[in-house]
């Protein structure tokens, strides 16, 4: 959630140099948080509507801003190495990467809202994970293709020290570019994507404090959840500003625990206590070890990050 709240001003900057305007973020987080905390306050069928409308624009945007890069895409950068004495390969870094991909997939959090939305239907809990997880891997791989086929290696340096943040990035795509056209496409449709992005964590969450800490399923019990899933990321957000790349790490971190141990864990529970169960995922016992290993593999490579010993692009 801090995370988004950080995207959210990097994009905010980014939209005052491009139009040349003056904004107070303080009073700019607050009506956000307001808005959209008060549509998953009201109704989580409400919220996931709203999160379809922002999902269709971001696409449409995506397409207007995408599709232009695409033209000019330098096969170069995507396929040739680095040049210099080091960082030569890229594979070291692979490892630091995980740690921000698991966070990329993070639809984890949303399975308990999906078996309410869906009336307790499991099939269509996992249609929707795996059409949205199809779905993000396609988008994801047009933005990498787009994205590093158009910038330098060097550029991406200039970013990181600028502290990460999507307004960096923006400003320096538009910098080789040169197309404003581009860079406005690519502005609105970061916008819409964080709009989408903070909807789906926030109605996980929201749902998750809800039920965890049995609060009545009403105008009260529905208050309480909302103040605690909105207030503690908003008030980090305004204390660390530039920390966007530390905040998405420590994310990724908390996400192998609670995204991919603990449900691989719950998974084998599961089958011990209810063997009889008509609903189990592909793949046996050897799948869910196999998630579990993973999710390890993500906590070690955080780890070792924290402490300079993964290769890290600077």
């Amino acid at each position: 959630m801090a995370m988004l709240w950080l995207i959210y001003e990097g994009i905010l900057q980014e939209s005052a140099s491009i139009y040349g305007f003056d904004i107070n973020l303080r009073i700019i987080f607050i009506i956000f948080t307001l808005i959209l905390g008060a549509t998953i306050w009201w109704s989580g069928i409400g919220a996931s509507r709203l999160t379809s409308i922002f999902l269709l624009i971001k696409i449409v945007l995506f397409v207007l801003a995408f599709s232009g890069l695409f033209f000019v895409v330098k096969t170069d950068l995507l396929l040739k190495l680095p040049t210099g004495d080091t960082q030569t390969s890229l594979l070291p870094f692979v490892f630091i990467i995980i740690p921000y991909a698991i966070t990329s997939f993070g639809y984890h959090g949303n399975v308990c809202s999906l078996y309410k939305l869906y009336h307790e239907n499991e099939r269509k809990v996992v249609k929707s994970c795996v059409i949205g997880c199809i779905l993000a891997l396609v988008l994801y791989f047009l933005w990498v293709l787009g994205t590093m086929g158009n910038l330098p290696r060097t550029e991406f340096l200039t970013i990181i020290n600028k502290g990460g943040n999507l307004d960096a990035f923006i400003e320096s795509l538009y910098a080789v570019l040169n197309s404003k056209h581009i860079a406005t496409f690519l502005l609105w449709f970061s916008i819409s994507a964080v709009f989408c992005s903070f909807l789906g964590v926030a109605i996980g969450l929201f749902d998750y404090i809800l039920a965890s800490l049995n609060f009545q399923d009403n105008s009260s019990g529905r208050m309480k959840s909302a103040l605690l899933c909105f207030l503690p990321p908003l008030i980090l957000c305004m204390l660390f500003p530039n920390g966007f790349l530390v905040a998405i790490a420590y994310a990724g971190m908390a996400a192998c625990i609670w995204a991919i141990i603990c449900p691989a864990v719950m998974a084998l529970k599961a089958r011990e206590r209810f063997p009889e169960s008509t609903f189990k995922v592909w793949g046996g016992k050897g799948l869910i070890y196999a998630v579990i290993v993973f999710g390890v593999v993500g906590i070690i490579c955080q780890l070792l990050a924290q402490f300079n010993l993964l290769p890290i692009y600077r």
